[in-house]
This record gives C-alpha cells, sequence and structure tokens, in this order.
C-alpha cells in the first residue's frame, strides 16, 4: 500500500509557506489603502487553513520519501501552488477567468514570464508584487528541483551531490539540506544585490522590488 502521508505533510507546509507570501501584497495593499487587501487576506487565511490540515492530519515522526513519492511530490506541490496562487488574479481587481488566472499563475511558477495581461500600469501594487513573487519562488523552485531531484538519476549533466541510487537516506538528506541552504542564500543576496543596484541607477523602491525579484528568477 503506497504511503501518502509524507507527500500530503509537506504540500500542507508549502501551503502554509505560500499562504505567508500572501500577507506580503496584502501589506501593500493595506499602506496604498486598495480594498485588494482584504482578497489577499481571505486567501491567505484559507490557504494557511487547508495548508495546516494537511500538514497536523498527516504529520509523521519521521518523515522519508522515496524517489517515485519525490516526483510525484514535485508534480502536485507545483500545481497546488499555482492553482492557489490564482486566487489573487480572480478574486482581486484584476478579475481575471480562472483559465486566464491559473495561466498567469503557472506562467510565474515556472518563470516563462508569459501573461495574458496587457495593462500591467494600471494593477495594484499587490498584484503586481504577487506577480514577481510567483516568479521569484518559482525560480528557486527549480533550482532547489535540480539539486534534489535530477542528480540522484545521474542526469542533467551536474553531478552536483554525487550520489549512487543506493546511499542511506541518512547520508544524502543532510547533503541535500546543506546545498539547498548555501544556494538560497545566494539566491536570496543575489536579490537584494540587483534591488540595490536597480535603485541606485534610478528606478523607484517598488520599480526596483518587483525587477529585481523577475530579473534573478529570469521570469
Amino acid at each position: 500500500m503506497r504511503d501518502f502521508r509524507p507527500i500530503l505533510n509537506i504540500l500542507g507546509l508549502l501551503l502554509c509557506i505560500e499562504s505567508i507570501a500572501l500577507l506580503i501584497p496584502m501589506f501593500f495593499d493595506l499602506i496604498n489603502n486598495n480594498q485588494d487587501w482584504k482578497q489577499f487576506f481571505y486567501i491567505s487565511c484559507l490557504t494557511f487553513l487547508i495548508g495546516l490540515v494537511l500538514y497536523v492530519g498527516f504529520k509523521k515522526e519521521n518523515i522519508k520519501i522515496n524517489l517515485r513519492q519525490a516526483f510525484l511530490l514535485t508534480i502536485v506541490s507545483w500545481f497546488l501552488i499555482a492553482l492557489f496562487g490564482s486566487l489573487p488574479f480572480i478574486y482581486s481587481s484584476s478579475s481575471l477567468h480562472f483559465t486566464d488566472a491559473f495561466f498567469e499563475s503557472v506562467s510565474g511558477i515556472t518563470t516563462t514570464g508569459s501573461t495574458v495581461i496587457s495593462n500591467l500600469d494600471n494593477l495594484s501594487e499587490g498584484i503586481l508584487i504577487w506577480r514577481s513573487l510567483l516568479q521569484w519562488f518559482g525560480g528557486i523552485g527549480i533550482i532547489v528541483l535540480a539539486i534534489a531531484i535530477l542528480p540522484t538519476l545521474q542526469i542533467g549533466g551536474m553531478q552536483l551531490l554525487h550520489m549512487e541510487h543506493d546511499d542511506p537516506y541518512e547520508k544524502t538528506i543532510p547533503k541535500i539540506n546543506k546545498f539547498i541552504i548555501e544556494i538560497a542564500s545566494l539566491y536570496v543576496s543575489l536579490t537584494v544585490l540587483c534591488f540595490i543596484f536597480y535603485y541606485i541607477f534610478g528606478m523607484s523602491a517598488f520599480d526596483s522590488l518587483i525587477h529585481c525579484m523577475t530579473t534573478i528568477s529570469t521570469g
């Protein structure tokens, strides 16, 4: 019998993280007196509640996932994050249909950079921040996928972890965690550096923020 509890537990954690990220555009709309902040707040609460139920309801003492579970987790997590990420586009002032909103969210998570929105300048700051955040998180997500999954299949051309399929779980996981922490630190540092340069060369603080996130993620 397949055990889906580790996958559901991690999905719950990812949704909780996404719910926290939703508070960032809410804050921008709140300080600019844009009523979209309410939609971000409600969506954040909904996302957190569902994530908490999954995280607590399927919690185990020691979470261990095999390669098949890792692939399933990757596919489902990207779909689920994109699904909840599309909600602000539907219920905010942008009022996109579900298909367009989901496309916009998937485009962000995959750092494709495509958009179905024609009047970006007329969007609220919250929605603009959310589009940039989706791309920024998508960028680091692709890096984590390349580090944690592809080397185990001996594909991709860069064997960052130099590990075999029969490596014990206790040896491979700390190695993966170490690389993820180092790459994430570099990713954040480059984002901050990019923001500083944009700001120095004449962009406003807000424009520097959204452009640095999309630049680093290549969105």
